[in-house]
């Protein structure tokens, strides 16, 4: 380095000038002001001094865009929902390069993608390569059309009331649009987040006022989704269930329990105005009967139906309304259980009463069999089998593992690809049928997540397999017999033992599931989900497809 340049660069140390980017700005020039110049450049858009490693530079023309005014600008362009246009990722300045040469503009958009990489986030990077392949395939956007103005929305600036209904008017929302937004919010990016908010399930778009916050997690939905998820839940399901649709906390259960009074509290207060006052009126009886039996001193008759608080030190109780007295401890009618412990008394009834023994073999069924879903006959089902099973009572089809209706192709009228396949199920993801391949170590840890136990604590290992199977050609069950992996069970039959935990637990199991299992979902349903998109990973690809299931599949 010449004495010259050893004498600026010293000049620029002591002025405080960071010493790497002071030899860069030293190596391209010779006076001061031209190095003072280098390291303080300005943006063409907004006139700002930035020092150069937060300045960008356009591709096909001189000027350079601060990272705020790029982002901004960018970001807008090519990721806004209202305002999304491709025709407009150009130079804010200069307007260059046009997009009437299009294989040029192809150009310029792949150069374009190594930057928005770097400067946007994964998800509106990702939006761009979607809107990139739409406009390459010569698809317009959603939010324009050949014959309609695009308007590029403006960095943040405070409007009066009157100025922000004018500019909203001109990017077409209605009146009464841009009159609500305009008394709620101060600037026109504000209006814009304000009426365009999406649903997290049905994906629509709506206004701020619309939409429903969840009231234990950042989740949103639209007043719709928020009604219709809460009802069922009401009136089909149990109240430990009102939990956010895709989070599904809080852990009603499991969850300290002065947190979830409260938080049934301000369920109780949103329901209010969200359902309709049958369900409302149900929900407050559900969440009082679900008060009252966390109650360790109150009890329900074990004849009728009143309830009632009792002294746990008592040997025996009686209704109040119908006189009937019971155990104070098991509840179970007083009979000839005085004189004998509650175990003692199970025993004796167990040993003596037939329909006692009748409901112990309807437990064994329940356990180990399975149900014809359409007139109820219940079977002995060997394990280790084949999930397409025929009822021999009514000859209905169905799938062992999730009762899912079998159908010829032809006849099945879920999607268009139905028609090509043969015979079929549309098998819920936590069915056996997705996951009877997967490694049971993957199986137990998803469990293990979900607080689910899996291990035979009440058995002792064994060398064998003691599962009772049925081989083929044989009218007998037999012990399976194979070698154990995992306490008493074969690694098959332990695989079919971990399935049906999953599925008896309502286990989502989407995020264990390969490519393969997750694009049969996709299209058994009939739907479209783009493929691996320009720049995108296989875990971002695999990412999005996952997202894209939990989203429009139910479990």
């Amino acid at each position: 380095m010449s004495p010259r340049k050893l004498h600026l660069l010293s000049t620029l140390t002591l002025m405080g000038y960071d010493e790497r980017r002071s030899v860069l700005a030293v190596a391209g020039n010779d006076t001061i002001e031209s190095c003072i110049d280098h390291l303080h450049r300005e943006c063409s858009f907004c006139t700002k001094g930035c020092e150069p490693d937060e300045m960008i530079g356009m591709f096909r023309c001189a000027h350079s865009l601060c990272r705020e005014c790029a982002y901004d600008h960018f970001s807008t362009a090519t990721t806004n929902p209202l305002a999304v246009d491709l025709r407009n990722a150009v130079c804010p300045v200069c307007g260059f390069p046009k997009c009437s040469d299009k294989v040029r503009f192809a150009e310029y958009l792949e150069e374009l993608g190594y930057l928005l990489n770097e400067l946007l986030t994964r998800n509106e990077y990702a939006k761009f390569c979607t809107e990139r392949v739409k406009f390459e395939a010569g698809i317009p956007s959603a939010s324009t059309s050949s014959d309609q103005t695009v308007f590029v929305i403006p960095r943040q600036v405070k409007c009066s009331s009157d100025e922000l209904v004018s500019k909203l008017r001109k990017l077409q929302f209605t009146k009464d649009e841009a009159r609500l937004a305009a008394e709620c919010c101060d600037s026109l990016e504000a209006c814009l987040v304000f009426l365009r908010q999406e649903c997290e399930i049905c994906l629509e778009t709506c206004n701020a006022q619309n939409m429903v916050q969840m009231l234990s997690c950042c989740h949103s939905c639209c007043r719709n989704c928020a009604k219709e998820h809460f009802t069922i839940k009401i009136t089909e399901r149990n109240i430990s269930e009102l939990v956010c649709v895709s989070c599904n906390r809080p852990d009603i259960e499991n969850d300290d329990r002065e947190a979830v009074t409260e938080y049934f509290s301000n369920m109780d207060i949103m329901l209010s105005s969200l359902v309709d006052k049958e369900t409302h009126d149900l929900f407050q009886r559900k969440l009082r009967d679900w008060t009252l039996n966390k109650d360790g001193n109150f009890r329900w008759c074990s004849k009728c139906d009143f309830g009632f608080f009792v002294d746990l030190r008592q040997l025996f109780v009686e209704c109040p309304n119908c006189r009937t007295t019971s155990c104070a401890n098991c509840k179970n009618p007083w009979e000839i259980h005085h004189g004998l412990s509650c175990t003692q008394f199970a025993k004796w009834k167990s040993d003596n009463d037939a329909r006692h023994q009748k409901e112990g073999l309807n437990a064994y069924l329940d356990r180990h069999g399975i149900e014809c879903p359409k007139c109820r006959q219940k079977y002995d089902l060997a394990r280790g089998g084949c999930l397409h099973f025929k009822c021999s009572q009514c000859r209905h089809e169905f799938c062992s593992g999730c009762d899912q209706p079998f159908h010829q192709g032809s006849k099945c009228g879920a999607s268009a690809e139905c028609k090509s396949m043969g015979i079929h199920a549309h098998h819920p993801r936590n069915c056996a049928f997705y996951l009877r391949d997967v490694d049971s170590k993957t199986l137990e840890r998803l469990l293990t997540d979900h607080r689910i136990a899996f291990s035979d604590t009440n058995q002792l290992p064994t060398a064998a397999c003691n599962t009772m199977v049925q081989k083929e050609g044989e009218t007998k069950d037999r012990k399976c017999g194979d070698k154990t992996e995992h306490g008493t069970r074969c690694r098959i039959h332990h695989v079919e033992y971990l399935c049906e935990l999953i599925k008896r637990h309502k286990v989502d199991p989407v995020s264990i599931l390969d490519e393969n299992a997750l694009m049969m979902l996709v299209r058994r349903q009939g739907l479209h989900v783009v493929g691996p998109l320009p720049n995108e990973t296989k875990d971002q690809y695999l990412g999005r497809l996952i997202q894209n299931v939990k989203v429009s599949i139910p479990l």
